[in-house]
């Protein structure tokens, strides 16, 4: 929840200057980016997700977020929405709900999650979004869905495995990795490609192919490549149920378009900065590989290495050698009572000298593996056990190679050792911090000059604090 009010509330980077005006907006509108409105309904609905998770998070600081993640979008993607493109057809609805249709509103709303082509966040974009619905309108779709009489088209499979012979982009960032493409002319068969219809609103709509497969999972959109009947009617009731939620918020709190098709752009645009954020390398992913972090690593001097290393000496030093006991025995069972008795506050040399089968128990020091050098190329399992165990705690119990015996280690003493500047793991490191910092610094500059560029107005009624640190 954290990253989430971060995507949301821009609490990553620090403050930054705009000019922001206040204005005696419409109700149904809380800012204006360039001209183009927010509905009041969705990004409340917004605030109020996030706020219910983390009381401390203010309407300016969504707002900020909302519109840092909104340019950040349209500068990435090239994808600007004019004003009057967004207020076009919201100006007659508006005036009049009832005579609104919804089969019109669902072309412009899926123009917009599904014309982008962007396949790799539809799918989360549709959880996430449908998920907020649910914060407007607990719903129950079954009742909805059995009276909409949904029903699955009959179609031609191999016609429907041809549609979806996928393209492949061999220059994807990570090696091997093969990005999926869908080209615009392919898209736009996939949409006439019908699966289901259903009823809403006493008006027959229809799911296409492209709805279904674009806002798919990896996993389901494998088995829709294999016209898997299960998982193309799985999606498409999800897809329905959601338009009749929908439907539903329409008719209980009067929504417009906007809020919705609003409210799934503000969406995508939070878990577009997610993914930028993560291929930028700002957010870590320990999983991921990062096109766009290593563009910056390459940026990173060998001169830059050393400075930081030299003001940073100790964060790069490992376990050079440790002084070390052990106790052997022949079971898990006794292993594991040896191991609780222990715990349970028995001296580890006591249980040496009482349990263990090793002739070393004998010893001045009962159970002593010595000195044990991290670089010794002669060093036993045990020992090398030892080199990763904490000091002052007992080990929990090891089974040896050969499966007759088990062990328990005890470290008395653990020395550092230096890990020079020249180690290819330290220099890989070092890169890659000063490769993060290159890429915030970026981020922080981009983002000053999207907001300062931007005109933003705000609804005076409605937005009552300090946003980008202009005060009403």
């Amino acid at each position: 929840m954290r990253l989430l009010f971060c995507l949301f509330a821009g609490c990553l980077i620090t403050s930054v200057s705009a000019k922001v005006q206040w204005a005696p907006l419409e109700r149904d509108t809380l800012f204006t980016i360039d001209g183009v409105a927010y509905s009041s309904n969705a990004v409340n609905t917004l605030i109020g997700a996030v706020q219910s998770q983390n009381t401390s998070v203010t309407t300016g600081s969504m707002v900020e977020g909302i519109i840092e993640n909104a340019l950040l979008y349209g500068r990435l993607t090239g994808i600007h929405e004019s004003a009057n493109q967004a207020q076009g057809d919201d100006h007659d609805d508006h005036d009049d709900h009832d005579d609104h249709d919804d089969h019109d509103d669902h072309d412009d709303h899926d123009d917009h999650a599904g014309h982008s082509h962007n396949l790799a966040l539809a799918a989360g974009v549709q959880k996430e979004y449908a998920q907020l619905l649910s914060r407007v309108l607990p719903y129950n779709p079954d009742k909805d869905l059995q009276a909409s009489q949904q029903k699955n088209k009959a179609y031609d499979e191999q016609q429907l495995k041809s549609l979806l012979l996928i393209s492949t982009d061999h220059n994807a960032p990570k090696k091997g990795m093969i990005k999926e493409v869908i080209e615009a002319d392919q898209a736009e068969a996939l949409e006439e490609f019908a699966i289901a219809w259903f009823k809403l609103d006493s008006k027959v709509e229809t799911v296409s192919l492209w709805d279904v497969y674009s806002v798919s999972n990896v996993h389901d959109r494998t088995a829709i490549r294999r016209a898997d009947k299960a998982a193309i009617t799985k999606v498409a009731r999800e897809l329905i149920a959601t338009r009749l939620h929908e439907q539903a918020i329409k008719s209980k709190y009067q929504w417009r378009k906007a809020d919705f098709s609003d409210l799934e752009k503000m969406v995508l645009h939070k878990q577009f900065k997610q993914a930028y954020l993560k291929e930028s390398g700002i957010v870590q992913d320990l999983h991921h590989d990062s096109a766009l972090l290593n563009g910056f690593k390459v940026k990173v001097t060998d001169a830059e290495i050393d400075a930081y290393y030299k003001e940073n000496q100790k964060d790069f030093v490992q376990v050079g050698s440790v002084v070390a006991r052990h106790i052997t025995v022949r079971t898990q069972k006794e292993a594991d009572e040896v191991y609780e008795k222990i715990n349970d506050g028995m001296s580890f040399e006591s249980a040496v000298k009482a349990y263990s089968i090793s002739e070393d128990k004998n010893n001045a020091i009962p159970g002593e593996l010595g000195f044990i050098n991290k670089n010794d190329k002669n060093l036993t399992f045990v020992k090398k056990l030892a080199l990763i165990q904490p000091v002052g705690k007992a080990s929990t119990p090891y089974r040896m190679l050969d499966g007759k015996t088990y062990e328990l280690l005890w470290i008395d003493e653990k020395k550092p050792q230096q890990i020079p500047s020249t180690d290819k793991s330290v220099r890989n490191e070092i890169g890659t911090i000063l490769a993060r910092e290159k890429s915030m610094s970026h981020y922080e500059s981009l983002r000053k000059q999207l907001v300062a560029e931007a005109s933003i107005i705000l609804n005076r009624y409605m937005v009552p604090e300090a946003v980008f640190g202009m005060e009403k």
